[in-house]
C-alpha cells in the first residue's frame, strides 16, 4: 500500500464547503445521540454516499467516530462497493491519509489500514507497522473490537471463526495466544471450541488458554469440554482440569458442574425420517427468574452423527411449548416462534445452510421454517418432549458415531454445545432408551402390505420414501412418456404403469442392498422408541414387526420395500413437474418433504 499521493480536487467554494459542514455536524450529532449508534454502518454509509464531497465527509466521519472504528470500517466497505470510480478514489486516499496520520488512535488506523489492504489484496506493509506506537496492545486491542462486533448477532461469532479455521495453521496458533494475553470474557466461547479441534497442537494450546484465564465463565467452559472430546483426548483435558482446581485456595471448594441438569431445562426430539435424520432441540433457561431461555438444535444422522447446530438464540419462555409431561407431543418448537424474531433468524441461517451445501439433509419438520407463510399446521409432524438426560445420551452416541467415521464435529456444534454440558453427563451404565414393546408377528405378505400402508399414511412417517439420482433419471425418463397435451388414452397408461412397475422393480432390485437393510431395520427400531415414548406402544409394536420382516422377506417381494420406492416415484414425479430437480445439486439429496415443493423457498 502506497502512501497517500495528492490528488486533483474540484474548484473549492468556501460558502457551499461551510453550509455542508454544518449540515453533517447537525447530522452527526443526531446520529451520535441515537442508540446503537456503533452498530448503525448503514446509517454512516447512507450519509456518506449523499454527501456532495465523499473525502470530506469520510474525514469528518473518522474524526467523529474514531470510538467506533468498526461500525465506521463497515460503512467504508459499503460505501467502496457502492460507488463509482471517482468517488472511490476519493474514499482510498482519504483513507491512506488517516492510515499515516500519527496522530489517530492506533487502532483506528489500524482498522482503516485493513480495509485498504483487502481492497488492495496486499499485507500490512511494514513501514506503517513501524509508525504503531505499541503494535502488540494494538493487536490485542483489534482483537477484542472484533470479538465485541461478531458477539453482536447468533451467527456472528460462528463466522468468525469460519474464517479463522480457512487460514494457516501458524496464523490459528499467534491468535490463540493473543486470547490468552487478553483475558477477556469473550474469547471463552472461541476458545472453547477450538480446544474441541481435531488438531491436537491447536487443541492443546486453546485447552491451555483457557486454562490459564482469570475468568468465572472460562472455568465453567474447561469443566465442560471432556463430554464433547473423543477418548484419546480425555486424559490430557482432565490433567489440565486438576491443574485448575489445584490452584483453589485453601478452604474452598474447587470448581465442578452441577450434579444435576437444571429441572427447568427441555428437550424435544423430531421424528426420524428414512434416512436416519431427525433434530433434536434444547431449551435451557438462561436465569432464574429471566423469564428466558437459550436455544439450542442439533441435526443427527444415523449414519454421519452429528451434523450441524443452530445456538445462540435467546426467546421469552412463552414462546416455547407449554410445559408438559415425558412422552407429550408438540407441534414443532419453530411453529410455535411463527412470530417471533427468533424464527426470522433460524429462517436466515436454515436457508443459509442449504444454499451453501451445508446442511444436505433436513428433517421434515424444518420444512416450515423454509416455507413462506405455511398455515396448515396441522399437517406439521409432532415434536416429542423427551427428558434432557436422554436427550444428551442421544449426543453422546451421535458425537461417537462422528468420530468412529474419522470426521470432526461440526464448528456450529462445538461453538454452541457449551449450555448442554453444564452438568455432570448421563453415566455411561445409564440406558439410552425405554424398553420396546415385543414386535408384531406379520405372517403374511397381506399382514405386511397392510400393516405398511398404515403406517406410512400416518403423520409419525411423513419422510419415508426412497430418493436417489437414479430414481430421478428414471422418473423423468417415465415423464417423456405422457403426451404434451395431458389427454393419456387407454394404451398409454397402460405403458406409463408398465414403466412405474419397470423402475419400482430395478430400483429395488438395485438399492436395497444388504447394508440398506441393515440400516432401515435400525432406523425403524429407533423410530420405535420413539414411539414407545410418546406412548404409541402399539404402533411401536408393529414398527418392529416391519423391521423383523426385513430380515425374512426378499426386497424384491417385501411390500413394505416396494410402498417406500412407489412413494419416492411419486414424490419425484411432484417434484420434477414443479420444476425442483435435485440432480442440479447432488449434495442436496437426502431432504425430507419434498411433496411440499410447491411451498418451499430454498
Amino acid at each position: 500500500m502506497p502512501p497517500p499521493q495528492p490528488t486533483p480536487q474540484p474548484p473549492f467554494r468556501l460558502d457551499k464547503a461551510l453550509a455542508d459542514r454544518r449540515a453533517l455536524a447537525q447530522a452527526f450529532n443526531e446520529l451520535l445521540a441515537a442508540q446503537h449508534t456503533s452498530a448503525n454502518p448503514v446509517a454512516l454509509a447512507a450519509m456518506v454516499s449523499r454527501a456532495a464531497r465523499p473525502r470530506q465527509v469520510l474525514k469528518l466521519l473518522l474524526e467523529r467516530m474514531a470510538e467506533y472504528n468498526l461500525a465506521m470500517v463497515q460503512a467504508v466497505i459499503m460505501v467502496l462497493n457502492a460507488a463509482s470510480e471517482a468517488t472511490a478514489l476519493f474514499l482510498l486516499d482519504a483513507l491512506r491519509e488517516v492510515a499515516y496520520d500519527a496522530r489517530r488512535p492506533d487502532t483506528l488506523r489500524l482498522s482503516v489500514v485493513t480495509v485498504l489492504c483487502q481492497r488492495e489484496g496486499q499485507s500490512v506493509p511494514d513501514d506503517f507497522i513501524a509508525t504503531l506506537y505499541d503494535p502488540p496492545a494494538v493487536a490485542l486491542q483489534s482483537l477484542r473490537a472484533s470479538l465485541v462486533e461478531v458477539n453482536r448477532t447468533p451467527g456472528g461469532l460462528l463466522e468468525y471463526l469460519s474464517s479463522l479455521s480457512a487460514s494457516e495453521a501458524e496464523v490459528q496458533s499467534t491468535l490463540v495466544l493473543m486470547m490468552r494475553q487478553l483475558d477477556d470474557p469473550l474469547v471463552v466461547a472461541p476458545l472453547r471450541a477450538l480446544a474441541q479441534d481435531d488438531r491436537a497442537t491447536l487443541a492443546d494450546a486453546a485447552l491451555e488458554a483457557l486454562a490459564s484465564l482469570h475468568q468465572p465463565s472460562a472455568v465453567i467452559a474447561l469443566l465442560s469440554l471432556p463430554p464433547t472430546l473423543p477418548p484419546d483426548r480425555h486424559a490430557v483435558t482432565e490433567r489440565t482440569i486438576r491443574k485448575l482446581q489445584m490452584t483453589v485456595a485453601p478452604g474452598q471448594s474447587p470448581p465442578a458442574l452441577a450434579a444435576q441438569p437444571d429441572p427447568t431445562s427441555r428437550a424435544f426430539l423430531s421424528l426420524l425420517d428414512g434416512r436416519g435424520s431427525q433434530m433434536l432441540w434444547f431449551a435451557l433457561s438462561l436465569a432464574a427468574g429471566s423469564g428466558e431461555y437459550e436455544l439450542v438444535s442439533v441435526l443427527l444422522n444415523e449414519k454421519l452423527g452429528i451434523k450441524d447446530a443452530v445456538g445462540g438464540i435467546t426467546v421469552p419462555a412463552a414462546s416455547l411449548p407449554t410445559p408438559a409431561r415425558i412422552g407429550a407431543l408438540h407441534r414443532t418448537v419453530v411453529s410455535e416462534l411463527s412470530d417471533s424474531a427468533m424464527r426470522r433468524d433460524l429462517s436466515a441461517r436454515l436457508r443459509e445452510m442449504v444454499a451453501q451445501g451445508e446442511m444436505t439433509e433436513v428433517p421434515a419438520e424444518l420444512i416450515s421454517v423454509l416455507m413462506e407463510g405455511n398455515e396448515d399446521e396441522g399437517e406439521e409432524p409432532p415434536y416429542l418432549e423427551v427428558s434432557f438426560d436422554y436427550a444428551r445420551r442421544l449426543l453422546l452416541a451421535a458425537q461417537a458415531e462422528t468420530w468412529s467415521r474419522g470426521d470432526s464435529l461440526p464448528l456450529a456444534y462445538r461453538l454452541f454445545n457449551a449450555p448442554l454440558w453444564r452438568s455432570q453427563p448421563p453415566g455411561p451404565g445409564a440406558a439410552l432408551g425405554p424398553e420396546l414393546p415385543l414386535p408384531t408377528r406379520l405372517r403374511s405378505q397381506p399382514e405386511i402390505a397392510t400393516t405398511a400402508r398404515e403406517l406410512l399414511a400416518s403423520p409419525f412417517f411423513v419422510g419415508w420414501f426412497l430418493e436417489t439420482p437414479l430414481l430421478y433419471d428414471e422418473v423423468e425418463r417415465m415423464m417423456r412418456m405422457m403426451p404434451r397435451n395431458g389427454r393419456v388414452g387407454p394404451r398409454k397408461q397402460a405403458q406409463i404403469e408398465q414403466a412405474m412397475d419397470e423402475i419400482r422393480d430395478m430400483l429395488v432390485a438395485t438399492h436395497y442392498r444388504p447394508e440398506q437393510l441393515e440400516a432401515l431395520q435400525t432406523r425403524l427400531t429407533r423410530m420405535a422408541e420413539w414411539l414407545t415414548i410418546a406412548g404409541e406402544r402399539q404402533l411401536a409394536a408393529r414398527t418392529l414387526g416391519l423391521a423383523r420382516t426385513l430380515s425374512i422377506e426378499p426386497p424384491a417381494t417385501n411390500p413394505f420395500i416396494i410402498l417406500l420406492v412407489q412413494r419416492g416415484i411419486e414424490v419425484a414425479a411432484e417434484a420434477l413437474a414443479g420444476g425442483f430437480d435435485l440432480r442440479d445439486d447432488p449434495a442436496r439429496f437426502g431432504h425430507v418433504g419434498l411433496t411440499l415443493l410447491g411451498q418451499i423457498m430454498l
